[in-house]
């Protein structure tokens, strides 16, 4: 059978392509994620799951539209990003875990036992209890995402980073603004 030569040349240089891509790749080893990517992870997903659990308790406890909405868009972001720090590590092979030795902000400026706490608390009371401990939560991430990015050896790591910590910051807006109303609103009693 005879193939013409521009088909055959065709096939030659799609070959000739492909190994060149495959050399290419070969040789060229990803960096992996440096330690504070690690840590960004590690520490991100622990500081979700109490953001979580927090939003989770104001859908339960609080009979206030706009403190239910809050937390439901709270609840929903941190589930996705929650989902993609898991998709990291993952990719990485590595356990969520942190090292002693890197830098890292004090975390988390809520315990765990003023969550469970929550759940004693009813109406107004609930509100700005929420409100604060979220407002102490979310400082604590942008702490930890302003290392991120200063750190980071990953690059989605480091936008991902920003992105958290641009998000916090209008959070922090609006949690402020919201706990301001209803701080008024009992001393007003």
């Amino acid at each position: 059978m005879n193939w013409p030569l521009w088909l055959m040349l065709v096939f030659i240089g799609l070959a000739l392509v492909l190994i060149g891509y495959l050399v290419g790749t070969a040789s060229v080893k990803p960096a992996g994620p440096a330690d504070a990517d690690i840590i960004f992870a590690a520490e991100l997903s622990t500081h979700h799951a109490l953001a979580m659990r927090m939003a989770g308790l104001a859908g339960q406890y609080s009979d206030d539209p706009e403190i239910r909405h809050v937390a439901f868009e709270i609840e929903t972001d941190r589930i996705e990003q929650a989902g993609r720090v898991k998709g990291w590590s993952d990719a990485w092979k590595q356990p969520l875990q942190t090292a002693k030795d890197v830098e890292r902000p004090a975390l988390d400026r809520v315990d765990p036992a003023e969550v469970t706490a929550l759940r004693r608390l009813t109406g107004t009371e609930f509100d700005i209890a929420f409100l604060q401990l979220m407002l102490r939560h979310d400082e604590t991430g942008i702490a930890l995402a302003k290392l991120a990015v200063t750190k980071a050896r990953t690059s989605a790591v480091r936008v991902h980073a920003k992105t958290v910590r641009a998000q916090q910051m209008t959070e922090v807006e609006t949690l402020e603004s919201l706990l301001a109303a209803r701080t008024s609103r009992t001393s007003r009693y």
